[in-house]
């Protein structure tokens, strides 16, 4: 045993060996161990679990799987652990550390330091080489299948939104498809429908009105343009002018019963109402503005119309008619005048008509 004195004339232990030692001085290693400076070491992973050389530790008829050298003590290239069981990561360099696995020179493209063995966010595959989809709220998708858990982004198709839903295209799927018949899908990148368009629309992504018809739905119908021109897909207008006496800019003829309730029927005869309520309301200011004139014209009219004639300076001068009378004075006038006083003023008036006569 350890610390115990041997037989001082063979050398022999007398109490056994201790530790890996083993022979009657305990000078060799005990079996699956060998001797390194004199210290007995377990031997390495020998094939077949056989024991290895008790001076050199060499395995003589070579290593198990995973692990190398004379020794077979060390993992082989690619492997690492206590047990050369586990398997390095996408390493740069294509090996790790042979004890913890790390890969020291970085990883290859798209995988996750320190280990390398997963794909970095956003990417999923076998060799992390395809890009996620457009997950919900950008959360990365499943690393192994590539799935979005969450849910999509806008207009994206489930479960991988790697491709435009139904009736969306476009690189970011925020284009409408158009109106392909019996309700067809479009092309996801490029728009267009598979076969020909419901009925009005027009164009490869029939999302254009059909000559002959306009307004956000296609329904309406243009009117009588000249030329026989398409109208305006958007307005119904017809931009040539209208064939003979169509009403502009629609060139439709105007509703003349109340049974056509077209919408444009409906705003020509507002506008026809509007229009006369307009001209009445002139008429009766112009009335007005006239009658109101004339009566300020009237009192200046009446006395215009029996005008004073002007006295001369000659007939001024002139006898008048009660000189004739023979009056010569004043105060006589005024005494005839004042004694004729009771005279009726039309019996005066006479008198005098007569005296001038």
């Amino acid at each position: 045993m350890q610390g115990q004195p041997c037989d001082k004339t063979n050398g022999g232990c007398t109490t056994g060996c201790g530790g890996f030692w083993t022979d009657a001085q305990c000078k060799e290693c005990r079996s699956d161990y060998y001797l390194s400076n004199n210290t007995c070491r377990k031997c390495g992973h020998c094939v077949g679990n056989k024991p290895c050389n008790n001076r050199t530790g060499e395995c003589i008829n070579g290593c198990e799987e995973n692990w190398m050298t004379t020794k077979c003590d060390v993992c082989v290239d690619g492997k690492y652990g206590q047990w050369c069981h586990e398997t390095c990561g996408r390493c740069r360099s294509g090996t790790c550390n042979k004890k913890n696995g790390t890969c020291e020179k970085g990883c290859l493209l798209q995988w996750q330091a320190p280990l390398c063995k997963e794909c970095q966010d956003h990417y999923y595959g076998e060799r992390c080489s395809v890009s996620c989809g457009n997950c919900f709220d950008k959360k990365p998708c499943d690393k192994a299948s590539g799935e979005c858990s969450k849910g999509c982004a806008g207009h994206w198709d489930p479960p991988y939104c790697t491709e435009c839903g139904r009736n969306y295209f476009d690189e970011n799927c925020t284009s409408t498809c158009g109106h392909c018949k019996s309700g067809a899908a479009c092309d996801k990148t490029t728009g267009t429908c598979p076969d020909e368009c419901q009925y009005n629309w027009s164009g490869t992504r029939c999302n254009v009105c059909a000559d002959g018809f306009y307004g956000l739905d296609c329904s309406g119908e243009c009117g009588k343009c000249r030329y026989r021109a398409p109208c305006d897909h958007r307005t119904g207008n017809c931009t040539a002018g209208c064939e003979g006496t169509q009403h502009p800019p629609l060139c439709k003829v105007l509703p003349d019963s109340n049974n056509d309730r077209s919408p444009s029927s409906g705003l020509y005869v507002v506008i026809g109402v509007i229009t006369t309520l307009l001209g009445v309301a002139v008429s009766v200011i112009v009335v007005l503005v006239y009658v109101n004139q004339k009566q300020r014209q009237c009192p200046s009219q009446r006395y215009i119309s029996q005008p004073e004639p002007p006295v001369g300076h000659s007939q001024m001068m002139e006898p008048q008619d009660y000189d004739k009378l023979g009056v010569r004075q004043t105060d006589e006038y005024m005494e005839i005048t004042a004694g004729n006083d009771k005279t009726p003023r039309d019996s005066g008036s006479n008198y005098v008509n007569e005296t001038l006569r």
